[in-house]
């Protein structure tokens, strides 16, 4: 007759049972409240917005197509040139001091977070690859993607319009 009956049995386990959920509750809240947010947001809108404005347009895109056709000479500018287009941690770099160059004191500056790629065809006698830009993009141009022309004589034909493929329109 020392068995304990079903209802103080149920009893417990329910006593046990809050117990555990009131412990995991303080446990979430003390995390939540130590827990740290990140330094800087992750998001990219807004950083490029309404660059470069439309009076540096112009200037941006005769430094791209500078860089383009400095990229084809057959040279050691020319392959100096092509190298650091082809290495993305000084592309944007390199189009930045072409732009210094062809502008000086300007100041017309790269936003921290645009990217600047270049790419090279993989074949020789590369054709220019159809773009189709169908949506009115927003001007937030954080992202810059050209490829390179052939060295030697494509040089002359190498431009900011034709070699930008992605991700805005050209100017």
């Amino acid at each position: 007759m020392n068995e304990p009956s079903n209802s103080k049995i149920r009893s417990h386990l329910t006593h046990i049972a809050a117990s555990a959920l009131w412990v995991l509750a303080a446990a979430l809240a003390v995390s939540a409240l130590t827990a740290e947010s990140p330094a800087k947001p992750q998001t990219r809108r807004g950083e490029c917005k309404d660059w470069p404005s439309d009076l540096d347009k112009p200037k941006v895109a005769a430094a791209f197509t500078k860089a383009l056709n400095d990229s084809a000479m057959d040279n050691n500018d020319g392959k100096k040139v092509r190298k650091n287009l082809l290495d993305p941690k000084t592309a944007k770099s390199t189009v930045q001091g072409i732009l210094n160059t062809l502008y000086p004191g300007e100041k017309i500056v790269f936003p921290t977070k645009a990217e600047v790629r270049f790419y090279e065809p993989e074949e020789l006698g590369f054709t220019v690859p159809a773009r189709v830009f169908t949506a009115d993009y927003p001007s937030e141009h954080c992202l810059h993607i050209f490829y390179l022309p052939e060295v030697g004589e494509q040089a002359q034909k190498a431009s900011f319009q034709t070699n930008l493929m992605c991700c805005y329109k050209p100017w």
